[in-house]
């Protein structure tokens, strides 16, 4: 399951808790799916029983070469797709890079915005790791 930035369960709604298990439900279904024929086709090759009669039953070996050749396809086309979303995000990226620089920070900003004491963000700013501690609410409380 993919977890969320802050996971606090007690704040999500019944709906997103749902919603959450349902996305993690259909990519492990996915996942199966996905790997089943390549499971059924090495059990075959190793003489497993079970996976020698699954073969049998789809049609028998010609049948199952047809199958590989159209997961082969599905494969092949899936990984064209994401070829080509890698390649027009690079492009956009890289087009979009000097359009607007980021403003920085300043001290004072960060403090008003999160309501912490600015000697405690130097202190975590000179930290290799810092420890955030949140009240019930989600909001910040400490700073270690």
């Amino acid at each position: 399951m993919t977890e969320l930035v802050i996971n606090a369960p007690h704040l999500q709604t019944g709906r997103q808790r749902l919603g959450a298990t349902a996305v993690s439900a259909v990519g492990w279904l996915l996942w199966c799916y996905l790997l089943f024929p390549l499971a059924a086709l090495a059990g075959w090759l190793l003489n497993v029983e079970a996976c020698s009669q699954w073969v049998n039953l789809s049609g028998g070996y010609l049948n199952l070469q047809e199958m590989l050749a159209i997961y082969g396809l599905t494969v092949s086309v899936m990984a064209g797709i994401w070829t080509c979303w890698v390649s027009y995000n690079a492009f956009m990226s890289r087009r979009d890079s000097g359009a607007q620089q980021a403003t920085a920070v300043s001290l004072d900003d960060v403090c008003a915005a999160f309501g912490v004491r600015a000697d405690d963000v130097m202190r975590c700013r000179r930290n290799r790791y810092a420890v955030v501690h949140f009240d019930h609410h989600g909001q910040i409380i400490g700073l270690e």
